[in-house]
């Protein structure tokens, strides 16, 4: 399906298409091997011709206003969804084949925002921050598909804000990181998905002057990250 704007629309609208691409060697079908069965799964985008070449590009966020802009946000591991922003402030779920989009996150007050920050590893959720009550900027998960937001961190201190997350890999533990003053005053928590008391991984009453890369063991019992000093 090629676009239907004309130029002068086309410059006031920014979209998000997603487009598949022929990618030599790891996709393509060797010379003499047989066509694939009818039953293969069809691609998630933009067909590719005998040729090679890629078919048309889809249109995958809704109609915007004009001067409004959606940007590409996530791609769900699996590949079968895509995460978009798009005003008035606030993320999108679609199907990457196309669909209609649906709204993950509700309306805020005022003075509230939002930022994304991933997509769960089993491609189910999407997480962002939210300040909705002009208190702190806390973690909240909500299905990828649609569904009510469920807030993970809890107690950040006023003007605290958990700056982003990594999963363990058996999706039971979050791990998360807070400015905890708003001045780079870090702090390094652990909660479950499902819902619980988070813990401070670090001692209470320490805060970390500089924090940086955070990664876990394969097994995930251990976090690793960088800081000034403990």
């Amino acid at each position: 399906m090629s676009s239907s704007l004309s130029p002068s629309r086309a410059r006031r609208h920014a979209h998000v298409w997603l487009v598949a691409f022929l990618v030599a060697v790891a996709f393509a079908t060797p010379v003499g091997a047989a066509a694939p069965s009818s039953t293969a799964p069809a691609p998630a985008a933009a067909d590719l011709d005998q040729t090679g070449n890629p078919g048309d590009p889809i249109r995958l966020n809704h109609e915007l206003a004009p001067g409004d802009e959606a940007r590409l946000a996530w791609v769900t591991p699996d590949g079968s969804r895509a995460v978009y922003a798009a005003p008035p402030d606030a993320f999108y779920s679609v199907a990457a084949d196309g669909g209609t989009p649906v709204r993950l996150t509700p309306d805020l007050p005022p003075d509230g925002y939002y930022w994304g920050t991933g997509v769960s590893p089993d491609s189910g959720y999407f997480l962002f921050i939210a300040d909705v009550d002009g208190r702190a900027h806390e973690l909240y998960a909500v299905p990828i598909d649609g569904g009510e937001p469920r807030q993970i961190s809890s107690g950040t201190p006023r003007y605290g804000v958990v700056e982003n997350f990594l999963f363990t890999n058996d999706m039971e533990t979050v791990v998360y990181w807070v400015d905890e003053t708003g001045d780079r005053e870090m702090a390094l928590y652990s909660v479950p998905f499902s819902g619980g008391t988070p813990t401070k991984l670090v001692p209470a009453d320490e805060v970390l002057d500089y924090f940086g890369y955070v990664t876990l063991t394969p097994d995930t019992d251990t976090v690793f990250f960088e800081c000034a000093s403990i």
